[in-house]
This record gives structure tokens, sequence and C-alpha cells, in this order.
């Protein structure tokens, strides 16, 4: 019992630095955006020291100016499952499934 409450304290822990960090936080909707044509991206924090860290994205990768290989979606779904806990053979079944459903023409 003590190992589960620590892991639920710990839960919690997380979740109110998470949820402190997004009260410093705001989004701006800006007319000029592309969206939905095109996902772009734009962060600037303001650091303790004063100092601004700011970084942009022209477009999202995955999207048309950019888009996956099919290699980089399997590694993608591969990776997104390992981390919610599948096996490696349940998530390499699923994507042997899911490789027969489409044949590669045009829908």
């Amino acid at each position: 019992m003590v190992g589960r409450a620590r892991r639920i304290h710990r839960k919690r822990d997380r979740r109110s630095r998470v949820l402190a960090l997004a009260a410093k936080s705001e989004i701006r909707d800006r007319p000029s955006n592309p969206y939905p044509n095109n996902y772009t991206g734009h962060i600037r924090a303001a650091m303790k020291d004063g100092s601004v860290i700011e970084e942009r994205q022209p477009y999202l990768r995955g999207g048309a100016q950019e888009p996956l290989t099919r290699r980089d979606v399997t590694d993608k779904f591969a990776l997104n499952a390992e981390h919610g806990g599948w096996p490696g053979a349940q998530s390499d079944a699923t994507l042997k499934a899911a490789g027969g459903l489409y044949d590669g023409r045009s829908i």
C-alpha cells in the first residue's frame, strides 16, 4: 500500500506543477494565422532572469509542406504504443492488420 500511496502522491505533485505552469501561459489568436490551412507554431518564454527564448515553426511536420513517410508513421505509432504500455507483439500485430486496410491508391 505504501508504494501505491507514493505513486499517487507523485502523480498529484506532477499534476500540480503542470497546472502551475499552465497558469503562467496564454494563447493569442492572430488574424493573420493561416490555420486551418496551415498549422504554425510560436512560443515565447520569459525566463526568471529576464531573458527571453523564442521559437517559430512555419508548419507542422507531417502536414502538406513536410509529409511523413510511411516509415515515419509506423515508427511514431510504435513509440506511442510503447509509451502507452503495449507490448511490442501487440503493436506489431496492429501495424500488420492496419497495413492490409489501405492499398496505396488515392481516396
